[in-house]
């Protein structure tokens, strides 16, 4: 008997699966349990393993400082009309800033931005300078914390020199640009405040709550559509590309997934270890697509067990392309809002836990110059939805799907897998859950990887402009 080849589409939906005799190979889920299993360790010390003191960067405490700031900067430029308005807001600000400075000044000596946050905000509050407080960046090694001081201590300087000073300091996180407003200041620039820290313009604020709007009701057309095609029948999904592989044929996905895996974790750490200050950002995130896409094309040429998978058998296909563009765009319509109410169900429920960070957010929070932002675009929204959807939708989904005998079991498991491999902790392991739910769903629906990929394309592009805006 020939053994059909592996990812052979299903000309009959209804047809058993195919049933292939031989020896299972286990390493393969071995290897991929043991690389998954190091990656969820790794997720969970990010999440649970406090921060060094030296790199938190006390997110909170910079939006109230930056709050505080532009209730400062509306006040100075409200019309006689709004300026009793403006007082009543600011005053309200000021309370939720006396409580952060109080709560910054009693952190360990060792947390150089808790003591940056308190003097800054102990300068706009128009309250006594905290000798202790400074000396913890006085007597720091790293020079932006000593320029910091300088500038708050007080000592004049000339308009020019402080603007020199001005270039030195990075453009975030906020405090820097506080720092800015405070140099400026006293060297005799009365406009500082106003031009470093302006009032959110109404046009655009009203404009960004349209088109949040827009995208709303959006989704709740799309999410009607879904419902009524699912209640009379007519959603009529094609099947995953896998959907009738033999157990043999799922070993095989399971090491070809266990490769790529392993691949990308090399890749990545032999690139975070080249030198920092010699390497820009734009090669390490060049090197590290160029070697992850190269590998993913060198292995579909790379047989398992005599059988090729290619990245086409995968889903990969440009048939019916406008199609499945069309479904993975109206899929990241559908899950994003989805994905925002459980990110906030899990913020709730572990909020015991520290706070749900990445590091490409805080790269964006520290810096939002191109340097940084072209390379977390990159790896962030090219980069990771192309390898991620391949090894978990293309490989894993539907290995589980055969092994575990069903489709919702497949989903569960892998969207569980995916969700816990990511750094960001586990109150967003909910919302990257349904991220993964909804790619399994349109790879099922679609029979395709396209789509999914397109979703996660969009998620992945949302977030970080939300990203850019709000830090």
């Amino acid at each position: 008997m020939t053994v059909p080849p592996v990812l052979v589409p299903p000309v009959d939906d209804q047809l058993p699966p195919i049933v292939e005799e031989g020896r299972r190979n286990w390493s393969g889920w071995i290897c991929l349990g043991f690389l998954v299993a190091l990656t969820v360790i790794g997720a969970l010390s990010e999440s649970l393993v406090p921060k060094p003191l030296g790199q938190r960067m006390h997110e909170d405490e910079q939006q109230v400082l930056q709050t505080l700031l532009q209730a400062q900067s509306r006040l100075a430029l409200s019309k006689p009309t709004e300026t009793k308005k403006a007082k009543t807001t600011l005053d309200e600000v000021v309370k939720d800033a006396r409580t952060s400075e109080a709560m910054l000044i009693k952190q360990p000596d060792k947390d150089r931005m808790a003591a940056k946050l308190a003097i800054a905000l102990e300068s706009a509050l128009k309250v006594k300078f905290n000798t202790r407080v400074a000396k913890i960046l006085q007597f720091s090694k790293v020079p932006t914390d000593k320029l910091f001081y300088q500038i708050y201590r007080g000592v004049p300087l000339s308009r020019s020199k402080a603007e020199q000073l001005t270039k030195i300091l990075p453009e975030s996180p906020f405090v820097f640009k506080a720092a800015k407003v405070h140099l400026l200041e006293n060297a005799g620039d009365k406009t500082a405040l106003t031009r470093l820290v302006p009032v959110p313009v109404p046009a655009r604020t009203q404009g960004l709550s349209l088109l949040g709007m827009g995208f709303l009701v959006l989704s709740v057309l799309t999410w009607s559509t879904i419902l009524q095609k699912f209640k009379d029948g007519s959603l009529n999904p094609k099947g995953i590309p896998m959907d009738r592989i033999s157990k043999l044929d799922a070993d095989r996905l399971a090491v070809r997934a266990a490769q790529i895996f392993a691949m990308y974790l090399v890749i990545e750490t032999g690139v975070s270890m080249l030198p920092k200050y010699e390497v820009d950002m734009y090669i390490r995130a060049f090197l590290m697509g160029a070697l992850m896409l190269g590998g993913l094309l060198w292995l579909q040429r790379v047989e398992v067990d005599g059988k090729r998978i290619s990245l086409e058998m995968l889903g990969i296909t440009r048939r019916n392309l406008k199609s499945d563009l069309m479904i993975g765009f109206f899929g990241f319509v559908a899950e994003f809002p989805v994905a925002l109410i459980m990110a906030g169900i899990g913020s709730a429920i572990f909020s015991f836990l520290p706070k749900a960070t990445h590091p490409a957010s805080e790269a964006l929070a520290r810096d939002h110059s191109f340097a940084t932002v072209i390379p977390v675009f990159f790896l962030g929204v090219i980069l990771a939805p192309l390898w991620e959807e391949i090894v978990f939708r293309g490989l894993i989904f539907p290995a589980l799907k055969r092994l575990l005998g069903g489709i919702f079991p497949g989903i569960l498991v892998s969207s569980f897998l995916f969700a816990s491999m990511h750094p960001q902790g586990i109150s967003i392991w909910l919302s990257l859950a349904s991220i993964g739910a909804a790619s399994c769903l349109i790879s099922y629906q679609s029979r395709s990887l396209v789509p999914s990929m397109v979703m996660h394309f969009l998620h992945n592009s949302a977030v970080l402009c939300i990203a850019l805006l709000v830090t």
